[in-house]
């Protein structure tokens, strides 16, 4: 027969407080027995209920054209991204830097 988890136990396996077990318990949000007012747990009922919580990694999806079915061209994504990163403003084609306004007037 499997060992049953106290709630002690259960605490320090899942890193949650007792009182969070407790609550959880009560509105019956984990996976539980009762026995003789005793609560106790299933190492292997607890695994998949964690387990459940698991998401699936998100997939990759290239971002759409307006109204087209199509993806973006890597070349438009590039181009994207260099207008985000560079200051375009004045002609520049350096990254944007947070100047101090002593280095923006030349005093440094």
């Amino acid at each position: 027969m499997p060992t049953l988890l106290t709630i002690q136990q259960l605490s320090d396996y899942l890193n949650i407080k007792k009182a969070t077990l407790y609550s959880w318990v009560e509105r019956q949000k984990i996976p539980h027995l009762k026995i003789h007012g005793l609560i106790r747990f299933r190492p292997a009922e607890i695994d998949a209920w964690a387990e459940s919580f698991r998401k699936a990694p998100a997939a990759l999806s290239l971002p759409r054209l307006k109204g087209r079915g199509d993806t973006i061209p890597v070349d438009l994504l590039i181009a994207r991204a260099k207008r985000d990163v560079y200051n375009s403003g004045h002609g520049e084609t350096r990254p944007i830097t947070s100047l101090g306004k002593e280095e923006r007037d030349g005093s440094l």
